[in-house]
């Protein structure tokens, strides 16, 4: 039968102290530089605080829970030995704290339970598991390091997460290519992780970390549907990577219509837009090479239209942020159409509407398809016959694709200057005038909207 020894709290004087299987310290325990040996299959319940002083170290390899506040005032070595692989459980019903003047804490594993928050008062890093039960760490203003084989256990949920509410960020060691994700949130309520997929990039003592804030981005334009969040994410020590970044949103910060949201980035001034938000699943995505700031932004889908084409590729859709002008795209495709030439875009198939340039700049802001604007090549006149009949000169000729109109030009030199003549009619491809009795000589000129080709007769 296992027995427990109770102990009320206690100053440890001892050099050495062996726990074995169990014992409770009741009103806590402050280690006075003694050596605690926790072995594997024995339990430390300490029921309030623990406190170590300059070097008082535990060599824990079984589990030690504490109800109260961790306080690691070591100055050079851990408060955990550095051959530990056991569990500490942080089980406190009302808040806790892993506190001290030592510079940070490091635990082999550490388990959260018992539903409250368990506030960082420096800089604490995982080995092997952290265990997120029920409960929160906040980290305030220090920073959580998860080690590159580290894993997180549990059931991460909007009872138990990481709480990045001040400048603190949680992260994660990598050593290569591979996808974290990252169970944060602002605040006890509302839990908004993110995921970090790394498809390729060089890494050298890397990490990647998070920091998530429930607020509107202070660049973010939108003045009617955006995300009332951001995450901000940071690394060192990864180069030339590709990242896929995927972001969790709650239902209460969506602000106007989700619909017209999408993912951005905010990094040296500039934003740069994503895909659309993912209702469905509450996610906005964004595919990234540089971190910084991301967040859902009111956003308009630009998308192309090959317009008849005959060859090539339309170019791919873009966003156009609120209030943030777009340059469009070229025609990287090459579309081409046989019989017309490529003169750039227009809001309208016919070409009726609003035209712009290849590269050029759209300040509309409103979802928008811009087709692709053909300019017929006009070929001259063909089969053109003119007939004098005593009274008229009458000329006729093949009708001309894509012309528009037709316009008949007349000179008595052939070597001078042809003037528009209107002394006819025309209709269709026939052009009637009176006979003035003067030899002429005539040209017609094909005209469309934009371009005339002319030929001499």
């Amino acid at each position: 039968m296992n027995k427990s020894n109770k102990i009320r709290s206690s100053l440890l004087l001892l050099n050495i102290l062996f726990v074995l299987p169990q014992m409770i310290f009741c009103g806590g325990l402050k280690n006075n530089d003694a050596n605690i040996i926790v072995n594997n299959g024995a339990h430390l319940v300490i029921t309030g605080n623990y406190s170590s002083s300059t070097d008082g170290v535990i060599k824990l390899d079984g589990t030690m829970s504490l109800t109260g506040d961790l306080e690691n005032n070591n100055t050079t070595i851990n408060v955990l030995d550095s051959t530990s692989n056991g569990l500490v459980v942080l089980k406190g019903t009302s808040g806790q704290s892993i506190t001290g003047t030592a510079a940070e804490t490091t635990f082999p594993n550490l388990a959260i339970n018992g539903g409250s928050i368990k506030d960082l008062g420096h800089n604490v890093i995982i080995s092997d598991s952290l265990s997120l039960d029920n409960g929160f760490i906040s980290l305030g203003n220090y920073n959580m390091l998860l080690n590159s084989t580290a894993v997180i256990c549990g059931m991460p949920s909007e009872s138990a997460m990481i709480i990045t509410g001040g400048s603190g960020k949680f992260k994660k060691e990598f050593t290569e290519a591979g996808s974290f994700d990252f169970p944060v949130g602002a605040d006890s309520v509302n839990y908004t992780p993110a995921t970090l997929n790394f498809s390729e990039g060089t890494f050298n003592s890397a990490w990647a970390g998070v920091n998530v804030t429930a607020a509107k981005h202070t660049e973010n334009g939108s003045i009617s549907d955006y995300i009332a969040r951001y995450w901000n994410l940071e690394q060192n020590g990864i180069a030339d990577f590709t990242c896929s970044a995927d972001f969790t949103y709650s239902e209460t910060d969506i602000v106007g219509s989700e619909n017209g949201i999408y993912s951005a980035q905010y990094k040296d001034l500039v934003w740069t837009a994503y895909s659309k938000a993912d209702t469905l699943n509450n996610v906005i995505s964004a595919v990234t090479e540089n971190f910084s700031d991301f967040t859902g932004y009111q956003g308009y889908e630009i998308s192309y239209d090959a317009n008849e084409a005959t060859s090539g590729d339309i170019p791919s859709s873009q966003v156009k942020l609120h209030a943030i002008d777009l340059q469009l795209q070229n025609n990287s495709g090459n579309l081409a159409r046989t019989g017309y030439t490529f003169q750039g875009w227009n809001n309208d198939s016919e070409g009726s509407g609003t035209n712009y340039a290849v590269s050029s700049i759209l300040a509309v802001n409103e979802s928008v398809i811009l087709f692709a604007d053909w300019n017929v090549i006009l070929t001259a006149p063909s089969n053109v016959v003119l007939i004098y009949n005593g009274s008229n000169v009458e000329i006729t000729w093949s009708p001309v694709f894509g012309a528009t109109g037709y316009e008949v030009y007349s000179s008595v030199d052939p070597y001078g200057t042809f003037e528009p003549d209107e002394s006819g009619s025309l209709i269709n491809e026939t052009w009637t005038a009176p006979y003035d009795g003067d030899k002429r000589f005539y040209f017609v000129k094909a005209l469309t909207q934009t371009k005339t080709v002319t030929e001499l007769y």
